[in-house]
Parts: structure tokens; sequence; C-alpha cells
């Protein structure tokens, strides 16, 4: 009767978890998504009162480029931020839990977590480096990508123009992939 009773309130506990997680993911990518739109809606209304000279000094594509990946990496962290708050908490209950039961696993298990938290905030230095180089390769892609866009009528008169436009392009594209691949890799 003791065990049934244990694992009806297990799998309660396991079921008020699943709801919580849901429910606070949930209202956090709604906050965040409302606080994106008024993110969105400000700059648009900077960009419109923003003098041409500096709107041509920064350049559509930088524009375009910051407005978009910006918004979405901020939309896309809402999520990874909510469940990394979620584990930390079930890891310092767990270190504590394990603290009760011996002093010495605990005292190896922050050693050695201390240790890999160290080692990963210096790889994650080199990631960011890398991650900025994918970011400007990928605003100079869609550089040349205006490029094509606004001079369509003379990319498709000229050949030569249309080819080498078109293989600047695809170096830039490939070196996009390559830093990417890199530093997936290495997160990984």
């Amino acid at each position: 009767a003791a065990n049934g009773r244990l694992l009806a309130l297990f799998g309660i506990c396991i079921a008020l978890y699943f709801y919580t997680q849901r429910f606070i993911l949930l209202t956090a990518i709604t906050e965040v998504e409302s606080i994106l739109n008024g993110i969105r809606v400000q700059m648009a209304d900077r960009i419109r009162r923003t003098d041409l000279e500096a709107l041509e000094h920064l350049g559509r594509s930088e524009i375009f480029g910051v407005v978009a990946r910006e918004t979405q990496n901020i939309s896309q962290a809402a999520a990874t931020l909510v469940m990394a708050l979620q584990a930390t908490m079930m890891v310092i209950f767990s270190v504590a839990y394990l603290a009760i039961l011996s002093k010495t696993a605990f005292f190896i298990t922050v050693v050695v977590a201390s240790v890999s938290i160290t080692l990963h905030l210096r790889r994650l230095k080199a990631l960011t480096a890398m991650l900025g180089e994918a970011q400007r390769k990928e605003n100079e892609f869609l550089t040349l990508l205006t490029h094509l866009i606004e001079g369509f009528k003379e990319v498709r008169m000229r050949r030569s123009r249309s080819t080498d436009l078109f293989q600047d392009l695809r170096e830039v594209s490939v070196s996009v992939q390559e830093i990417k691949t890199a530093t997936g890799s290495e997160f990984s």
C-alpha cells in the first residue's frame, strides 16, 4: 500500500513538473514575443525618423540583418533561458540533496562542476568570436543580395556582371556555411 501511494505521488509530481514547465515556457514565450513586437515597431519608427544619409551609411542589408537576426536570437533564447533556469534549480536542489547524503560526493561534484564551467566559459568566448565573424559574413551576403536586387536590370543585361556578382554571393555563402559548421562543431 505504501509503495502504491509513493508511486502515485511520484506520478503526480512528474505530471505537475511537466505542466508547470509548459506553463512557464508558454508564458515566457508570450512575454518575449510581446516585447519583441514593441522593439520591432520602435526600430521601424526610428528608421522612419532617421535622415537619409545615416540610413545610406548603414546600408539596407545591415539594417535588415540586424533587425531579423537579433529579434530571432532573442525569441529563440527565451525558451532556452527558461529551460536553463529550470535546470539550474534542479541542479541546485540535487546538489543540496547530495550534500545531505554524502559530503565527499558533494565536494567532488562541486570541484568537477567548477572546473567544467570554467573550461566551458573560456571556450564560449572563442565561439562568440566565431559567431561574430559569421554574422559579418551574413551581412556581406545580404549586401551582395541587395546589390543583385537593386541592380537587377543591369545584372540581366550584362552577363559578366551577373556572373561576377553570383560568384561573390556563392563564395560568401560558402564562407558563412564553413564558419557556422565549424562553430556548431566546436559547440557540440
